[in-house]
């Protein structure tokens, strides 16, 4: 019988404060994130509207997105993600902003049009792709010897 009562006695602990920080995080949440304001995003036919034109296209097949009407070709996620981002900050789609923003992008087209050979990529430094490759043996040796 104590054990009924210590059990209620921790769940009645419980609520409270579970009820204390729901409330203080939705009163104060703007302030611990350093927000001043939070708008949420409509994603009611992000995938459906194109990024770069704004037409809808409600024939939707598989992963890719394909606009009928300027001939873009984008994975349908990417597509919605890049809408999303234009809601946020306020802009509509436009073919002008869409090429000025995905310029920097290599590695596939969206367009359908033959990739720039001429462009070349970064190379990729080692330290990034094998950091121990690059530290002096002398470290090693020193961290070895001293744990």
């Amino acid at each position: 019988m104590l054990a009924k009562y210590s059990k209620r006695e921790k769940n009645k602990v419980r609520d409270f404060l579970h009820k204390l920080t729901t409330f203080l995080t939705k009163e104060f949440k703007e302030h611990i994130h350093g927000f001043s304001s939070i708008k949420f995003l409509n994603p009611h036919n992000s995938t459906k509207e194109c990024s770069r034109c704004g037409e809808l296209n409600e024939a939707l097949k598989g992963a890719s997105y394909e606009c009928k009407f300027c001939g873009l070709k984008i994975n349908r996620q990417l597509n919605a993600s890049i809408n999303l981002y234009l809601q946020m900050e306020g802009l509509s789609p436009s073919p002008k902003l869409f090429d000025e923003l995905m310029n920097g992008w290599s590695g596939f087209t969206q367009t359908g049009e033959k990739a720039n050979e001429d462009f070349n990529e970064p190379k990729r430094s080692i330290r990034l792709m094998n950091p121990k490759r690059n530290i002096p043996t002398v470290m090693f040796r020193y961290v070895s010897q001293n744990p």
